[in-house]
């Protein structure tokens, strides 16, 4: 056969690939509401009850556009629930849920930021007196430790290297980037009041901070004046016995 007709038989075999199709491919979502509430619990570290409950809270904010093929308010939460939790890639997060990386990386960036809005209507101080007695009672339940209205803590949630002006007031003293963190909660672990602005590097902000008048102040004993170095007694206790 001549080299030149089988060099004209491959160029019209490489133009039908070229012009061949893809054919469409239409994914199949299953609703993760549907597992039992074990299976659901080992996949995204919630109860069912609870996830539905997230899922209440941001459903109007989460409708979709609806034209092409658009995200359920289950789906989109579930999928930001599964990447945070698990510390999953995005990729794994999106073959699991039949969606594209760009998508979960979009729905989580739009979950938190709804969450974020919602923040305080859910994180808030005791401010009532009923609120404040009926959690130092808890926790003096627990521990017999007196007027105590949450337990503050602080940890390092590493972020991705800051490469902008002062990134280096970003690393800790462990050696790598953070925000540094500040939760308080009450006996019942919910938490009552976070802080999220202080970088790696920073002890304190040097600010007042909105728990600072709760600190080592009386709760029940309204008529003593609040000081800034508040209770003696209390702090020279706290001092003696935790350091």
């Amino acid at each position: 056969m001549d080299i030149n007709m089988i060099d004209l038989m491959d160029l019209e075999d490489l133009d039908m690939l070229e012009t061949t199709r893809r054919p469409d491919r239409h994914r199949h979502r299953v609703n993760p509401f549907e597992l039992s509430d074990e299976d659901f619990r080992y996949k995204y570290r919630f109860s069912k009850r609870f996830g539905e409950k997230i899922v209440g809270i941001l459903r109007e904010d989460l409708v979709h556009d609806p034209r092409g093929c658009p995200l359920s308010p289950e789906i989109q939460v579930v999928c930001a629930l599964r990447n945070w939790a698990r510390h999953e890639i995005q990729d794994d997060t999106a073959g699991l849920h039949s969606v594209s990386q760009p998508v979960v990386s979009r729905t989580c960036k739009k979950v938190a930021e709804i969450l974020s809005r919602n923040s305080r209507e859910f994180i808030k101080m005791p401010t009532t007196l009923n609120e404040q007695q009926e959690t130092i009672r808890k926790f003096r339940s627990i521990a017999n430790f007196p007027t105590v209205i949450g337990a503050i803590d602080c940890t390092h949630i590493r972020v991705k290297k800051v490469n902008a002006d002062g990134g280096q007031l970003y690393i800790n003293r462990k050696g790598f980037s953070s925000i540094n963190v500040q939760v308080v909660c009450d006996a019942d672990l919910k938490i009552m009041d976070i802080v999220t602005r202080w970088r790696g590097k920073d002890v304190f902000s040097g600010e007042r901070d909105s728990i600072e008048q709760y600190s080592s102040e009386p709760i029940v004993q309204r008529y003593i004046t609040p000081s800034i170095r508040g209770n003696i007694r209390r702090r020279q206790f706290i001092e003696t016995h935790f350091q």
